[in-house]
């Protein structure tokens, strides 16, 4: 049995955004056992609906709200530009972690069909290795902990903002409140 969701409204630090949801397709499966006899169990999800799903919520996030936290000021354009990119990635990262935890056996195929496509890992052409090599770097940060510990993250993009050591630790605090928030909404509208 099909049922068609129509767009539910998610919203993000007052940003109202569209968020498609899946078909979910129900169907028995055979009895292993007598217990499991007539047990309904949801389709796995194909690739495309879940990349869309998380494209949709890349393309509607608002990075500059979590730029804001960090307390630039408005002279620091570099920095702030800088932030808006690493966070992109970050939160690309983060979502590999949140398939990793959602579809253990199909995380690896639905993550290198959106990172070969990916608009903002690929293009510009010049920025597209900088941004893939940044990717495994926070891929590799995020690994052995997954999605209890953050800290690795914020203290890498504190050392790359380049924070005063009074501020550091301040900065840091503040990044891995971010990336929290960010993995958290993430995991929360993967499918």
């Amino acid at each position: 049995m099909q049922e068609n969701h129509a767009l539910s409204l998610a919203s993000h630090r007052g940003l109202l955004v569209n968020i498609p949801h899946m078909q979910h397709t129900e169907h028995t499966q055979p009895p292993s056992s007598p217990s499991q006899a007539g047990r309904t169990t949801l389709t796995q999800y194909n690739a495309e609906e879940v990349i869309a799903n998380f494209q949709a919520l890349y393309d509607s996030y608002d990075f500059t709200a979590d730029v804001e936290e960090l307390h630039f000021s408005l002279l620091q354009f570099k920095k702030r530009n800088l932030a808006l990119q690493e966070l992109r990635v970050v939160s690309i990262a983060l979502w590999y972690m949140a398939l990793k935890r959602s579809f253990p056996d199909k995380a690896e195929e639905f993550f290198a069909l959106y990172r070969a496509k990916a608009p903002f890992l690929n293009q510009p052409e010049k920025k597209a290795a900088q941004r893939q090599a940044r990717l495994n770097t926070y891929l590799d940060l995020l690994r052995p902990k997954a999605e209890t510990d953050f800290s690795p993250v914020a203290a890498y993009l504190a050392d790359i903002f380049a924070a005063k050591h009074q501020e550091g630790a301040k900065i840091q605090l503040k990044l891995s409140l971010v990336v929290r928030q960010m993995y958290n909404l993430i995991f929360e509208r993967l499918v």
